[in-house]
């Protein structure tokens, strides 16, 4: 019984000699999940869903529409090369190892590689965006509501400032 033990333990620790990394099975499982779920599309898809945001933005500042391209511009050039979009990967990469386990994550491929899985990726942009949309304009319709909160919140503020 000990030379199994022993056998065992020096298998192991040969591994983690030869560098694999003890969750190299989950990381490969992420990163297969992330292929199936275009990872990398939805994080463009997540940018391109708060777009629509500079037309808010565009019409604060009074811009024009050629201003308007321009601010559009930056924010795009700033987001395709000045954010670690690679780093943002890794990150959610470590989440989702920390998060779901082996039997989790091949139960999610399994998903993601259904029929019903592959039209909730092809899908999930488009939802994103309008979703998005749907929320700037019904938020945008309720600033009325939220001023007036806000007033009142800043009137009690001010009271209470005062009685000290």
């Amino acid at each position: 019984m000990k030379a199994v033990w022993t056998l065992i333990l020096a298998i192991l620790c040969l591994g983690r000699a030869f560098g694999e990394d003890p969750r190299s099975l989950e990381l490969q499982r992420v990163e297969t999940l992330f292929e199936l779920m275009h990872m990398d599309q939805q994080l463009d898809a997540g940018f391109q869903a708060m777009l629509p945001m500079l037309d808010q933005i565009s019409a604060d500042m009074k811009l024009d529409a050629e201003s308007r391209t321009r601010l559009e511009e930056v924010l795009t050039d700033w987001f395709h090369e000045d954010v670690d979009r690679q780093g943002i990967m890794d990150h959610a990469v470590r989440l989702y190892v920390e998060t779901f386990t082996l039997e989790e994550l091949d139960a999610l491929i399994a998903f993601y590689e259904s029929p019903v899985g592959k039209k909730f990726t092809d899908s999930r942009p488009r939802l994103m965006r309008e979703m998005t949309q749907f929320s700037m304009e019904e938020t945008q319709s309720r600033q009325g509501e939220l001023m007036k909160r806000l007033d009142e919140f800043y009137e009690e503020l001010h009271r209470e400032y005062h009685r000290e």
